[in-house]
């Protein structure tokens, strides 16, 4: 299965490659009389979020995530900004666990391990926002994104 990129729109085999990068900034440089020099792309193995705070039930293990290039997928959405963001590996507040439920019971329990415990819940649904729809607020002491795909 294909993994949905955590910087850029579309999922991580439709990237631009560091030729590709190369390539588009030699030509704006040129263009624009500009001297600019390439960055590679953000690759996952340049991720370091902070650790999850809390930790799912047992019950609840199976539909849950605290990996990071998962939880950097859940971060932002993907406006202009967004992807800045991303792309310079700048993530001070990501989900601590994205719970992908398979049924109504499922976002039942995890609505109700939430709000016993007073982590916030984000729904995630295409991961399309531009106006930081399902950016993580402050202030909790947990949060959890829960990615509808599996509905």
């Amino acid at each position: 299965m294909a993994k949905r990129s955590f910087w850029a729109w579309g999922n991580e085999q439709d990237e631009p490659t560091a030729a590709q990068m190369k390539t588009a900034a030699e030509q704006l440089s040129q263009r624009y009389g500009v001297d600019l020099t390439p960055v590679g792309p953000p690759t996952a193995s340049g991720l370091s979020l902070r650790k999850p705070r809390i930790t799912p039930p047992s019950a609840l293990a199976g539909i849950c995530s605290g990996d990071d290039h998962d939880r950097a997928v859940h971060t932002y959405g993907r406006s202009f900004r967004d992807r800045i963001r991303a792309f310079n590996y700048d993530f001070p507040n990501p989900p601590d666990v994205v719970a992908r439920p398979k049924n109504e019971q499922d976002i039942e329990a995890l609505l109700e391990w939430c709000s016993a415990s007073g982590y916030a819940t984000i729904p995630f649904g295409g991961g399309s926002s531009t106006v930081a729809g399902f950016e993580p607020p402050e202030g909790y002491d947990g949060i959890v994104t829960i990615d509808l795909e599996h509905l």
